[in-house]
């Protein structure tokens, strides 16, 4: 498997994975094996980021994006174009519940 081979089948799991953690982690587990690794390290910011970068969501109607993968808490901000920059934080389980209950649809 190339490095190319392998970058795309990541970004497949991305497009893929509607749970948290255990579902990324194993669906890594299965990519590093058919890729030749004995283990794919993936860290909580790694799953953050494959799960939720990307994601269409709003924040109080406003079209947003879900940022700040490293930290302790999410924080979903507005692109600011049909309206003033607004942002808020959210739990991390909240983002995830948010997101696969409500479509993404955050109410600060």
């Amino acid at each position: 498997m190339t490095q190319e081979e392998f970058t795309e089948q990541l970004a497949e799991i991305k497009s893929h994975c509607n749970h948290w953690g255990k579902q990324v982690k194993e669906a890594s587990r299965r990519l590093a094996s058919r890729a030749g690794m004995s283990k794919l390290i993936i860290n909580d910011v790694e799953a953050r980021y494959l799960l939720f970068s990307g994601k269409e969501v709003t924040l109080d109607g406003e079209p947003a994006k879900i940022i700040g993968f490293h930290n302790r808490f999410a924080t979903v901000a507005t692109l600011g174009h049909d309206g003033p920059y607004r942002e808020a934080q959210f739990a991390w389980p909240t983002v995830q519940r948010i997101v696969e209950t409500q479509g993404g649809q955050f109410k600060s």
